[in-house]
């Protein structure tokens, strides 16, 4: 796996640069094709400490974790766990898939397709959108003491999620397509 370190506010030594190439390397056997793959790691100052994000871009998914902390050693020791698992999750997911008539998804590009306990959804909700103002779907999200709350934009009729960051404030994930009555 090839590693791109990008660093902010924080000077890298060469060995904490090798001791994080060495500890996302335990992913390689993860995937069929290792060198393909390129992980790309963001280091900046958090407090008196660090915050490391790992992204991991592939064909048909993003890896993505974060860690926050005073030993760099421990923190991508945690992020490696912490992509072991959703590239599990995912594994499953698209084992499941493949079982089904809809499959599409190239198996290539993960190794190791033996048996997975089954992931279950324990609950499903239908929701009714209303067209809302942003500052609208926040309020709705705080009284419904949700982290996450899914509307209509009044302006733009599109899908969006507004939700909690865990650093504090909102952020918004938009559609690309507008809601059709």
């Amino acid at each position: 796996m090839k590693v791109n370190i990008k660093t902010r506010g924080v000077k890298l030594s060469e060995d904490q640069k090798t001791m994080m190439t060495q500890k996302l390397a335990v992913l390689d056997e993860k995937f069929a094709d290792p060198q393909d793959v390129e992980a790309i790691v963001h280091v900046s100052k958090y407090l008196a400490g660090y915050k490391i994000e790992v992204t991991i871009p592939t064909e048909t998914f993003v890896l993505r974790s974060e860690e926050k902390g005073m030993s760099m050693s421990v923190l991508m020791t945690a992020l490696v766990g912490k992509l072991s698992t959703q590239i599990e999750k995912y594994r499953l997911s698209f084992v499941r898939q493949a079982q089904s008539d809809t499959f599409t998804f190239r198996f290539g590009e993960l190794r190791g397709q033996e048996d997975l306990e089954k992931v279950e959804i324990s609950r499903r909700k239908s929701v009714s959108l209303v067209p809302v103002s942003e500052e609208q779907a926040i309020i709705e999200m705080e009284m419904s003491e949700h982290d996450f709350y899914v509307y209509e934009d009044i302006n733009t009729h599109k899908v969006n999620v507004v939700y909690k960051r865990h650093a504090g404030g909102y952020g918004i994930l938009e559609s690309d397509k507008e809601v059709k009555d």
